[in-house]
This record gives structure tokens, C-alpha cells and sequence, in this order.
């Protein structure tokens, strides 16, 4: 791995020269206020000095932070140019963190998360590496963080086969790592990938394993403040019917998902406005495909409300922008797109 890593430094290196000579100065601010800009000045200006007295750790850990505040703005180019260069700065110097130091491979997170978005072309070499290092500092949690962005980094290039052998490296990691929650979302990312690749019945039987073992999980703990997993189960396993052509299971299945998660809420839980747009969307389309097109429409308006609610600015507008841009002439665009919708599919990777 060292000399591979070398080779992808060098490489790398290069593209942090040629930003930085290309790259205006303004930009490495943009979305920094003048407040926010001072900041992060200075504490580049405080990693310089503490790289250039020789104090190497110390220096990682502020160009971490330039990074971090980078990241926050969405100034994604210039987080990943200091995470390189933090990363560049721990290899050259095989720079031993701390265990204490919470943000230890932040750096490599942030940075396969930026490209991967980007659908950058080293995504893999760094995915790679981060994981190694992860490895290597037994940092468990962040390692499979990285193995959840590698996965999404084949989702984003359709290639779910090497999602899935990503996914299934990930799995006795997790499992070894003794989080219930943490190991039930990797089963739930495991059985997603399985139905879109029309593996059903093993997509189905892992979707049971996780769901038993998260309901028994969320009933020992009384969960009322945080995700119920065991919903987003129930609605993996109607999409897998529904894929698979059983529709009135699916229907069954979509239904018992909307249904839990109202009784939840009235039972003073969170809200899954997430999970709850993403069941519009799939059950609407199963009432599309049965012609039940008032149905559909109603599912997917619905959809539209959770969409323009701001506590879901998060939340994707690709459907609509597709669908039901215009609703005087959102029949119409479903009939038009019926063929894309029935290729779509939501991935929430957690």
C-alpha cells in the first residue's frame, strides 16, 4: 500500500499545483462570509506555521480544520485541495495521531465523500486508502463510513455488483463491531442492493434477518426519539414485492409502512418525513401501474407537500422535476416518463 499510495500522492500532487496556480483566490473562500473568512485564514496561517516549525501532528490537525470549515460551505474544491494536503503531510512524515483526536481521519472521509459526489475519477484510490488507514488505526466507525460512501461511489456509476462486494466486506466488519443500529443499516444498504439488482428472494431474507433484529433492538429501548430502522425494513420489503411483480404485497407492505409511521408519531415519535416521501413515491407509482392514476396522483402531491415543507430541504427534487413540474399536467408527464419511473430508484445509504 505504500508505494501505491506514493504513486496516488504524486498524482495528486499535481492536481493541487494545478488548482492552486489556475485557481483565483477568491474562490478558495466562496461561501465564506467576511467573518467566517477571517477564521478560516487564520487558522490556515497557524497549520503553516506549525508545519513549517516541525510540529507535523499538530499542523494535521489544523489543515483538518480549514477543511471541516471548507466542507460546511459547500466549498467542496478547496476542502478536498487541504484535505490532500493534510493526507500528503501525515504520509510523508507516517505522522502518528492520536487516538483521542476525534477528527483522526476526517481528512479521508470528507475527501471520498467530495469526489465521490463529484464523480471523480480517483474516487476508488482513495476509498482504498482511507479504508487501509481506518485499518490501520483500528478506527472501526469511520472505516465503515468509508465503506458506505465506496459503495455509493458504484451506485452513482450504476455498478451495483461491485456496490454489493463492497457492501458484503463491510458486513462482518460491522457485525464484529458490536452496534446493533449500526449493523442493521448495512443489512438494510446489503438487501437494497440485492433488489436492484433482482435478487429477490435473497434480497428478501436479508430484509427479514435486519428487520427482526432492529424491532427487538427498538422494543428493548423504547424508541421514540430517533430513526425507527425497522419502518425503513417494512418499506424495503414492499419495494422488493414490487419489483418482483406481487403487487398486492407490496401495496400491503407500503400501506403498513405509512400506517406505523403515523401511529408513531402520535405517540410522540420523530418525524420520517424521509422515509414517509420516499413511500408516496413508490406506492404512487405501483397505483400508476395498475391505473389507478387518482391514487397515484394524490400520493404523489403528497410527496410534493413533504418536498416543500423547509424542515426537508435535504430531501431530493429530482422526482418532481420529472413528474409533476407542473400540476395541471402531472398525469401527462406520467404517462410520458412510465419508463423512466419504472428504472428509478431512491438509494438512501446511511
Amino acid at each position: 500500500m505504500g508505494k501505491l499510495f506514493r504513486k496516488g500522492w504524486l498524482l495528486f500532487s499535481l492536481f493541487v499545483l494545478v488548482f492552486s496556480v489556475n485557481g483565483k483566490e477568491d474562490s478558495s473562500y466562496a461561501g465564506f462570509d467576511s467573518n467566517a473568512k477571517g477564521k478560516l485564514k487564520e487558522t490556515l496561517l497557524v497549520a503553516d506555521e506549525l508545519e513549517h516549525s516541525g510540529q507535523f501532528v499538530e499542523a494535521y490537525k489544523k489543515y483538518t480544520e480549514v477543511g471541516k470549515m471548507a466542507s460546511a460551505v459547500g466549498n467542496f474544491d478547496y476542502a478536498s485541495e487541504i484535505y490532500i494536503k493534510a493526507i500528503t503531510l501525515r504520509e510523508k512524515y507516517d505522522l502518528k495521531i492520536p487516538y483521542a483526536y476525534p477528527d483522526r481521519n476526517l481528512a479521508y472521509l470528507n475527501l471520498c465523500n467530495h469526489l465521490r459526489q463529484n464523480l471523480n475519477d480517483k474516487s476508488v484510490f482513495w476509498h482504498q486508502v482511507g479504508i487501509h488507514q481506518c485499518e490501520a488505526d483500528a478506527d472501526t466507525l469511520t472505516m465503515l463510513k468509508l465503506y458506505k460512501s465506496f459503495a455509493l461511489h458504484y451506485i452513482n456509476k450504476y455498478d451495483h455488483e461491485n456496490a454489493i462486494a463492497v457492501n458484503e466486506k463491510a458486513l462482518p466488519i460491522s457485525l464484529a463491531f458490536g452496534d446493533t443500529v449500526e449493523y442493521a443499516k448495512n443489512l438494510l444498504d446489503y438487501s437494497d442492493l440485492l433488489n436492484k439488482e433482482g435478487r429477490f428472494k435473497s434480497a428478501d431474507s436479508i430484509a427479514d434477518i435486519g428487520y427482526e433484529l432492529i424491532h427487538k433492538y427498538e422494543l428493548s429501548n423504547n424508541i421514540k426519539h430517533s430513526t425507527k430502522w425497522s419502518f425503513w425494513f417494512i418499506q424495503l420489503k414492499a419495494f422488493i414485492y414490487l419489483n418482483e411483480g406481487d403487487l398486492d404485497k407490496s401495496e400491503g407492505f407500503f400501506i403498513a409502512c405509512l400506517d406505523s409511521i403515523n401511529q408513531f408519531n402520535s405517540r410522540g415519535g420523530i418525524d420520517h418525513q424521509d422515509l414517509e416521501y420516499v413511500t408516496n413515491i413508490r406506492l404512487g407509482k405501483l397505483y400508476y401501474e395498475l391505473g389507478n392514476y387518482i391514487a397515484a396522483d394524490k400520493l404523489f402531491v403528497a410527496a410534493e407537500e413533504i418536498l416543500n415543507n423547509p424542515k426537508t430541504l435535504g430531501l431530493t427534487k429530482l422526482f418532481f422535476t420529472i413528474i409533476c413540474y407542473k400540476p395541471t399536467k402531472r398525469l401527462g408527464y406520467l404517462k410520458k416518463h412510465s419508463k423512466l419511473l419504472k428504472n428509478i430508484a431512491i438509494t438512501l445509504i446511511i
